[in-house]
């Protein structure tokens, strides 16, 4: 459950946990740890590697007149490095792919409704060439965002 205090740690594990779960690593590492993380690695990485990033967050529809409550939109970047074009396009589509069918029904556990994440969308897919030379790193950039009631829990 995302909770108001927690929701930028909370929004950003769930998504975490739930891609580790249900996405194939195609290196089968063990229990996607050093495969999808909450952010960059600090060491040298085995690619391809999936990171989960807080964006912004914002909080610009109030829910009534002296109301501290919001219908608060949580955006996240999901980043994907990969060692080719294949690899990386296969692995944003499955990404894609997941987190769409993850949203209903509520009484469903671990559905990003369930959590109470709703209104999920893609807002873009941005395919990133950081380095074009022979064993260079494609990345694939997808920002999506959450609704959230803010201040109701």
């Amino acid at each position: 459950m995302v909770e108001t205090a927690t929701i930028i740690s909370d929004t950003v594990l769930f998504i975490r946990d739930r891609l580790r779960t249900n996405i194939t690593d195609p290196l089968s590492r063990t229990s996607g740890i050093g495969f999808v993380m909450t952010g960059y690695p600090k060491r040298v990485a085995d690619f391809p590697i999936i990171t989960i990033r807080k964006q912004n967050i914002d909080f610009g529809q109030r829910l009534g007149m002296q109301s501290e409550a919001f219908y608060a939109t949580v955006m996240l970047e999901i980043r994907i490095f990969a060692r080719n074009e294949k690899e990386r396009d296969n692995l944003s589509q499955q990404v894609m792919t997941y987190l769409n069918s993850n949203q209903f029904p509520y009484t469903t556990s671990n559905t990003s409704s369930s959590v109470d994440l709703h209104d999920f969308r893609i807002v873009n897919c941005v395919n990133i060439d950081e380095m074009t030379s022979e064993g260079g790193v494609l990345t694939c950039s997808i920002g999506l965002s959450f609704k959230f009631l803010y201040g109701l829990d």
